[in-house]
């Protein structure tokens, strides 16, 4: 691998010895100018001027050859026979004048020469201005001549050009086997006489096909457009419309404003079906929409939905009209409409109507009088239609038979019942109180074993409630012993202390007695606190102990070795840490370096050279308040040392510095590298010189 060097190497008139410059059998990609290299195919030093790659002269003459990378014959700069070596060009000058150039198997004529009576094959002749062939004359890049033939027999004729062809004739002819015209840029085909048609016709019959082809991706992919007139489209057979891709659409639009925009004509007759299949059919009509048929079958297995979706749709939602209009007023128990349901009693579809909801005039209707009753009507079991429920003009509700109420029955009057009334719920009965804030109380009752009386005493006050089911278990105190605890000022967790608990002797539980057992021992005390001394014949901690003031001893061990004072560089002891900015100015000779401040003196930066600029210098501020530092760059992505100037300055390279460090690179390098500075602030100066 080789040593990335990103800044100028200045080696002060100094030799470079036994040097080899690179070797490559192809020329170098993205050079600069004064760049170099060894050629290896054609053996020769090859410098970039800053456009092309030039080699150095290596002439070798003999009686019959001349070997040189730029040979020039002529009387001076602009008479000559040039050859152009590093890009395969030869240049001929005639008359102090550049008449032709042989580039790349291209020849080139300039400006009044002229080829005659010659044959040229496989060969590109590129005229910058007027050039003559024969009795064709080339003048401003237009041919002109008595007549022009193209012949070339089985061959191709190929005209290729970057620019447009442009031809104008009178008749314009083009007979082919097989015509193709192909283009990669907007075309047209365009007819400017007044009243002339352009006719795309296939003329042969059979299973011929006129193919509209476009691999456009737009919706206008194939756009026809009829700017004055209309389109007509006549077929015997069938007209398919037919879009392949899953997000195409068929669309006919319309700019009429008034009158029939869009006619769809099926004859009218009884046995002609306009079809329409679809997953979704989505119809938006602005004004009214009016069908007119005898009957409407709709067939849906999800339903039917209205929908509202005008601004004012929230306090309206979808409607659903039934209207009987006949041309005269409604009369007393006419009927304005009716909703049925029906269902197949049998494989024939005969369909029978199983429950009814309609609607009658209560009287004759004008503009003061609109009275309807509304009769839901169900079938029984013999197929017979009864009225269920109705409710009259008056807002009053008629039921034909029992009334079941499965969910919450709210009656704002009085209700009375003169007869033993049986509560049925498995809910409870709830009590709203006096203020419907939606707090409720609710009364439940077990599942008796047996039937139970509750009787409430003959007292004013509050029944006692548990916490707790007390299942079967009567309470046996009477209220006399109960008051005996009126007046105590115990709280309920005094008493609750008083509960030794099943296993309490000699072990604390939470909240209960403290008992000791028969060695006066207790066990398991969690946290205990003493404001005085603590006297002991001896004390053994098994976990952290926490002495906030002076712990005073005549010996301590730790791991059954003796502990001394301050640490000597000969005696174990206690250590003091060192703090960062210790470690840093490396002074103290008492303290332990941690790895922490360890870390302090060294420094790491990571450069982002995509945010270099034209001078391709960063500084990196490490305040290690020392220039007695070591700096090393290397590549991310390689992770390769690279080399690049570096000085213990500002950005400017003039003022020296003991916080910053700035690094040239000279050429920016291709990845992002990371920077590592290592302070040494604080050695000992016993390294030795010697001047020899």
């Amino acid at each position: 691998m080789a040593i990335e060097f990103y800044s100028s190497i200045d080696l002060n008139k100094n030799e470079l010895q036994n040097a080899v410059i690179q070797v490559l059998s192809t020329k170098p990609s993205s050079p600069v100018a004064g760049q170099i290299f060894f050629d290896s195919d054609v053996t020769q030093v090859q410098v970039y001027n800053g456009s092309a790659w030039q080699g150095l002269a290596t002439e070798v003459v003999d009686t019959d050859d001349i070997f040189n990378a730029g040979l020039r014959i002529g009387r001076d700069s602009h008479n000559m026979f040039d050859f152009e070596t590093a890009d395969n060009t030869i240049d001929i000058y005639l008359n102090n004048a550049k008449d032709f150039t042989f580039t790349a198997n291209t020849f080139t004529a300039q400006s009044g020469s002229t080829i005659a009576g010659q044959a040229i094959t496989g060969t590109t002749i590129d005229a910058s201005t007027d050039f003559t062939i024969g009795n064709l004359v080339i003048t401003d890049n237009t041919l002109t001549g008595t007549a022009l033939s193209l012949a070339a027999g089985s061959g191709e004729i190929d005209l290729t050009t970057s620019g447009a062809v442009d031809i104008n004739s009178g008749a314009f002819t083009v007979d082919g086997a097989a015509i193709s015209v192909d283009g990669n840029d907007d075309s047209n085909i365009t007819i400017t006489g007044s009243g002339k048609d352009l006719t795309l016709a296939v003329a042969g019959g059979s299973t011929q096909k006129l193919i509209l082809s476009t691999a456009g991706t737009g919706t206008d992919a194939l756009d026809i457009n009829a700017t004055a007139g209309g389109i007509d489209v006549d077929a015997v057979k069938d007209i398919a419309l037919t879009t392949t891709g899953t997000a195409g659409e068929i669309q006919l639009i319309s700019a009429h404003t008034a009158g029939r925009a869009v006619f769809i004509d099926a004859n009218a007759n009884a046995g002609s079906i306009v079809d329409i299949d679809a997953g979704i059919l989505d119809i938006d009509v602005t004004a009214g929409t009016t069908i007119d048929t005898t009957s409407i079958t709709l067939t849906s297995p999800g339903g039917m939905i209205v929908k509202d979706t005008t601004a004012t749709s929230g306090g309206r939602g979808g409607n659903l009209f039934l209207a009987a209009d006949d041309g005269a007023a409604m009369a007393d128990n006419d009927r304005l409409g009716g909703i049925y349901f029906q269902g197949a009693e049998d494989a024939s579809n005969n369909l029978t109507i199983g429950a009814q909801i309609d609607a009658f005039c209560d009287a004759g209707w004008s503009d003061t009088e609109n009275g309807t009753r509304l009769v839901f009507s169900t079938t029984d079991a013999n197929a017979s239609t009864s009225a269920a429920l109705t409710l009259d003009s008056d807002q009053k509700a008629s039921f034909a038979a029992d009334v079941a109420i499965a969910g919450n029955l709210v009656v704002t009057g009085t209700t009375t019942t003169n007869i033993v009334e049986t509560v049925t719920t498995s809910s409870g009965v709830v009590f709203e109180g006096t203020a419907a804030d939606g707090h409720d109380a609710t009364l439940l009752s077990v599942v008796a074993s047996s039937d139970k009386t509750y009787t409430l005493p003959n007292v004013t006050g509050h029944v006692a409630l548990f916490a707790a089911d007390p299942s079967t278990t009567t309470i046996s105190s009477t209220p006399a012993e109960l008051n005996k605890l009126d007046g105590a000022t115990v709280v309920v967790s005094e008493i609750n202390m008083l509960d030794l608990g099943s296993t309490a002797v000699g072990n604390a539980i939470a909240s209960k007695a403290v008992v000791l057992d028969s060695n006066k021992d207790y066990d398991g005390i969690r946290n205990f606190t003493i404001s005085g001394e603590l006297d002991a014949g001896s004390l053994d901690i098994s976990g952290d102990a926490d002495i906030d003031g002076t712990l005073e001893t005549d010996a301590l061990t730790i791991g059954g070795a003796a502990v001394l004072a301050q640490a000597t560089t000969s005696a174990v002891g206690a250590v003091e840490l060192a703090t960062s900015a210790e470690t840093q100015t490396g002074t103290s000779t008492t303290r332990a370096v941690t790895p922490d401040g360890l870390a302090a003196r060294h420094v790491v930066a990571d450069i982002d050279v995509s945010s270099l600029t034209d001078a391709n210098i960063v500084t990196i501020t490490h305040n290690l308040g020392t220039a007695d530092i070591m700096v090393q760059v290397y590549d991310k992505t390689t992770e390769a040392n690279i080399m690049c100037d570096i000085a213990r300055t500002t950005d400017d390279f003039s003022t020296a510095s003991t916080s910053v460090v700035s690094i040239d690179f000279g050429t920016a390098p291709p990845n992002d590298c990371r920077a590592l500075i290592t302070s040494l602030k604080g050695a000992t100066a016993s390294g030795t010189v010697a001047y020899t």
